[in-house]
């Protein structure tokens, strides 16, 4: 700490930031390095501070007051130091505030980071982070994107901000524009036509987030079953298994989607989302009833099993499946394929 090089004493505060609280004499020295003549040793002292001084009080203080420090690096250290207090104290909510006006977009975006981990508690910052979704800066748009989701009240304003989003430039910026409207739910449906045209970015993550957005704020399922259902066709296994999580958060609205997921029930990759998928929609429509007789006769067990089960959960009755049933019921010598022909001819008669 006491080194003539910068360089080692930058890595000697560094070190010992890694080490918890520490005793007062070195605590002392730290503090004293947060004044140093050297930028990257002032930036290591203040986030080794932050991580070692049990005097919240004194590093609060400490941190704030480096805000005003004529470097970015220095800044930005102190705002990672507050961060780490995980602390809703209103000093400290006021220095990540002001950190949003800093003339550095690494600042502003790391104190838009932070905001979003304190969340509601934060939320007289939204005024600046709706500002900040016009930021020169990518990273920052998409830090303020991220933090409105979790800080902000669902106000027909923010919806609307946050659909201008939506025709970024930058990936991240709509990966956090589609999570933060996707929070807000059915308050967001009137972006939902904005969204259906992310369903066909070339990016994977983008499309998964897509279809969960669309899930969210889109009440007609008329409209967003479809959607969901041609995804489980997807390329990418990430996009296929979440269309299915968000068509099984659907519950019985999305019935419509069951011949789509049967169809994946033989895939190794895809059986165990499409079975929770199943499960939870546990119903089916008239149109799910071929697919299912042929599920009767295939191969394979899972099919088997989830035709006969979703063969007495179709609505209205699938009567149609009564003749093949009672054929399978009469050829079968398993005991146990008996008692499930026998339960989906009774559910159905």
């Amino acid at each position: 700490l006491n080194a003539t090089d910068p360089v080692l004493r930058e890595v000697a505060a560094t070190a010992l930031g890694r080490y918890g609280e520490l005793d007062d004499d070195l605590v002392t020295q730290l503090r004293t390095l947060s004044a140093d003549g050297d930028k990257r040793v002032r930036a290591a002292a203040l986030l080794a501070v932050a991580r070692s001084d049990s005097d919240s009080d004194a590093v609060t203080k400490l941190l704030l007051a480096s805000l005003q420090d004529p470097e970015p690096e220095v800044r930005r250290s102190s705002i990672a130091g507050l961060a780490s207090l995980n602390s809703e104290a209103t000093d400290v909510i006021a220095g990540f505030i002001d950190g949003l006006d800093d003339t550095d977009s690494t600042v502003r975006r790391d104190s838009a980071i932070a905001i979003a981990e304190i969340g509601e508690a934060a939320r007289r910052s939204s005024g600046r982070l709706m500002e900040l979704l016009g930021d020169d800066d990518g990273s920052v748009r998409a830090a303020a994107a991220s933090a409105l989701g979790v800080t902000a009240r669902h106000t027909p304003e923010l919806v609307s901000a946050l659909g201008v989003t939506l025709s970024d430039s930058e990936d991240a910026v709509l990966l956090a524009s589609l999570n933060s409207l996707a929070k807000i739910g059915s308050k967001a449906g009137g972006q939902s036509d904005d969204v259906i045209e992310l369903l066909d970015h070339p990016r994977a993550d983008l499309r998964a987030a897509a279809l969960t957005c669309l899930a969210k704020i889109e009440s007609n399922p008329e409209k967003s079953v479809p959607l969901l259902s041609r995804a489980l066709a997807d390329d990418e296994w990430a996009v296929r298994r979440d269309a299915a999580a968000a068509l099984g958060e659907m519950g019985s609205d999305a019935k419509d989607a069951v011949p789509a997921l049967f169809k994946l029930l033989p895939i190794e990759d895809d059986s165990n989302f499409a079975k929770d998928a199943l499960r939870s929609i546990n119903t089916a429509g008239p149109n799910a009833v071929p697919v299912l007789l042929e599920g009767l006769e295939s191969n394979d067990r899972r099919q088997q099993y989830y035709s006969l089960y979703m063969l007495g959960k179709v609505r209205p009755k699938a009567k149609e499946a009564l003749p093949l049933l009672k054929r399978l019921l009469a050829e079968t010598d398993s005991g146990r394929m008996k008692q499930s022909y026998q339960r989906a001819i009774d559910e159905i008669e």
